[in-house]
């Protein structure tokens, strides 16, 4: 499934607008890694999207759901965190981070875990969890 038609299976899903490829570089190049496919495609159709209780990162004004300042904040905590992950949701929560690796695998970390392989990408993520 791909993550489009991922969110248009979910419940109350609310969004942003539309983003460009050069605006979606340009959080990668400030992160120093290459977001996965599947994120890549909902920067640019979403922005950002909260739904059912969860709150993904993306583009945004807020430093909270905004990825660059999530990934900045969380690996400055999270050590054990490797270099190629950015932050696709805070749980808020026990201290629960969903992280993406550049491959597109979903990783779950808290507080001072390694990180724990959860699912193959954020698409199976928005399906599953």
């Amino acid at each position: 499934m791909d993550i489009i038609n991922a969110f248009l299976r979910r419940k109350n899903v609310l969004h942003g607008t539309k983003h460009t490829d050069n605006e979606v570089h340009s959080l990668e190049k400030k992160l120093g890694i290459c977001f996965s496919s599947d994120y890549k495609t909902y920067l640019l159709e979403y922005g950002t999207v909260a739904y059912e209780g969860h709150e993904l990162t993306g583009i945004s004004n807020s430093k909270r759901l905004n990825v660059v300042d999530a990934t900045e904040r969380e690996n400055c905590d999270r050590k054990q965190v490797i270099n190629n992950m950015y932050v696709i949701e805070c749980a808020n929560i026990d201290g629960i981070v969903f992280w993406q690796a550049e491959d597109g695998k979903i990783y779950r970390t808290d507080y001072d875990s390694e990180p724990q392989f959860v699912c193959d990408s954020l698409s199976d993520y928005v399906a599953n969890y």
